[in-house]
C-alpha cells in the first residue's frame, strides 16, 4: 500500500489501515521522531487518563473483584459462581480484618 506526501507534508492514511485500526476523522496521532521509520499511535489526553485512574482507584479500593464485577455486569446466581463469590468476598474480608 502506497500514500503520497502532499506539498503541506499531508498524507491520506488508505481508508483500509483506517478501519482495521478504528481511526477516526479528527483523532491526534503521535510520531515517534527517534525511530528508524514512520512510527505513528493513537494519542492519549493524559490529563483525562489521570482523572480516570483517579476516579477508578477510589472506587475499586473498597470493593472486591468480584462486587467489581457484579456491578458491572449484574449478579451470576449459578451455585459454583455463588460458592466461589463467597469464598473470596470471605477472603477479602478477612484480609481487610489483617490490615
Amino acid at each position: 500500500m502506497q500514500a503520497t506526501i502532499a506539498s503541506k507534508g499531508q498524507i491520506t492514511i488508505p481508508i483500509q489501515i483506517r478501519n482495521r485500526l478504528n481511526l477516526l476523522p479528527g483523532q491526534r496521532l503521535e510520531f515517534d521522531e527517534l525511530a528508524p521509520f514512520i512510527k505513528a499511535t493513537k494519542a492519549v489526553d493524559r490529563n483525562r487518563m489521570q482523572l480516570a485512574c483517579g476516579v477508578l482507584a477510589n472506587e475499586l479500593a473498597t470493593v472486591s473483584v468480584v462486587e467489581a464485577l457484579d456491578g458491572l455486569r449484574g449478579p451470576v446466581d449459578e451455585p459454583f459462581i455463588a460458592q466461589q463469590r463467597s469464598t473470596i468476598n470471605a477472603s477479602v474480608k478477612s484480609k481487610k480484618s489483617h490490615k
